[in-house]
């Protein structure tokens, strides 16, 4: 699913504040492998400096993201969470005394203290160049007009599939396949700033042009 304008900001910030000569990063960091497969456990920005410092980012917009039970991966000698001022005021009292804090992306509120890490720096180092690998397919990707196209056409046939299975139930009994590689293929195109643009005359909401809805 697409990001919010806000979680954006946040990246793009804490982005920049980072960026120096001899730090390396990285965004959307899938940590090792589990009985084959990609791990679950995921770092939000992951970066590692000349000295060999790995440092973990959580990003946070909202109250219910902050408490969610999903896992915050703070497996590095310093951990922060990237917050909006009006979220951290809600949430500060609940932060662990070693997990630092960043406001905006911009400014460090609270110091981090370094802690041993929770998996190997091989572990690390490999999961890294894996998501950097796969941010450069994707910018690749984005910039072939081939490939955007084709895309572009994998949307257009997924929606019709769409609506032609299920044209009248409710959001819970969509086809979760087919639903998951729309927002997949959506998401791949909108994170390098490629909008699905679609014809004059067509509607993404109905296919058909008649009443009835495609439910995403």
């Amino acid at each position: 699913m697409a990001k919010s304008s806000l979680t954006l900001k946040l990246e793009n910030q804490i982005h920049a504040h980072t960026k120096e000569k001899g730090v390396f990063s990285c965004f959307e960091v899938t940590i090792g492998y589990d009985n084959g497969r990609a791990g679950y456990e995921r770092i939000d920005f992951l970066t590692l400096d000349r000295k060999g410092i790995w440092r973990c980012y959580e990003i946070k917009v909202s109250l219910s993201d902050f408490r969610s039970s999903s896992k915050k991966s703070f497996v590095g000698h310093y951990n922060y969470f990237v917050l909006t001022k009006e979220l951290y005021e809600l949430v500060k009292d609940e932060i662990p005394n070693h997990i630092g804090v960043y406001i905006g992306g911009t400014s460090c509120v609270k110091k981090a203290k370094k802690q041993e890490l929770k998996v190997s720096s091989d572990t690390l180092m490999f999961s890294m160049i894996r998501a950097a690998t796969r941010d450069a397919s994707k910018l690749y990707e984005s910039t072939n007009s081939i490939i955007i196209n084709d895309y572009r056409r994998q949307i257009r046939q997924l929606e019709q599939q769409l609506f032609n299975k299920n044209p009248n139930l409710p959001d819970a009994q969509i086809n979760y396949e087919l639903r998951e590689e729309n927002f997949r293929l959506k998401h791949l195109l909108s994170k390098h700033g490629v909008d699905f643009l679609i014809g004059e005359n067509e509607s993404m909401s109905n296919p058909k042009g008649d009443d009835k809805r495609v439910v995403e």
